[in-house]
């Protein structure tokens, strides 16, 4: 361990008590998780929305190009993410020389897709590191108390390095009656 030059942030860390910046260091983690997970969510969205866009493009283009009617366009996309009509929705194409339009029928949000699996396994990963980083914030805990215990002892008067570890009577015991 070395001493660190007081930084910028030390000036507002400095402020909190030991205990809110253990809570400070427990936490983070979570929110940096939680944005980046929000940002992935957010492009997967997005891409989802631009295939989609993108693959009604051709299906308009095909059944532009074919001529296909409005009641078998409605057959060949019976199972699929597309239905025909007239009606304007987020993503709608209009399909050239006829009257109706390519929709999306259901534009799934991506937590729809999301398994069991998916949600324990995220779990089991969030307590792991929660688990770690709670054992690590203990730790530092515990070793400085230990330091500070050590610390208080010496300005007693204890100068033998076994007094400091153990810190028993029977040392104070026998350093006085002999």
């Amino acid at each position: 361990m070395k001493e660190i030059a007081f930084r910028w942030i030390d000036k507002y860390l400095i402020h909190l008590t030991l205990q809110e910046k253990f809570y400070l260091i427990f936490i983070s983690p979570l929110i940096a998780l939680l944005a980046v997970a929000m940002m992935l969510y957010s492009a997967a969205d997005n891409r989802h929305d631009t295939l989609l866009t993108n693959d009604a493009k051709v299906i308009s283009q095909i059944l532009s190009q074919y001529d296909v009617s409005e009641r078998d366009a409605a057959r060949l996309l019976a199972n699929s993410s597309f239905v025909t009509g007239n009606s304007q929705n987020e993503i709608s194409l209009p399909v050239k020389g006829q009257t109706y339009l390519i929709n999306i029928s259901e534009n799934d949000d991506l937590f729809s897709h999301v398994t069991t699996s998916h949600l324990v396994m995220t779990s089991i990963l969030l307590f792991v590191m929660l688990m770690l980083v709670y054992y690590t914030m203990t730790f530092i805990g515990g070793a400085m108390f230990s330091t500070h215990s050590a610390e208080k002892a010496g300005r007693r008067g204890f100068n033998q390095p076994a007094e400091l570890l153990s810190g028993t009577r029977r040392i104070q015991h026998h350093r006085y009656h002999h």
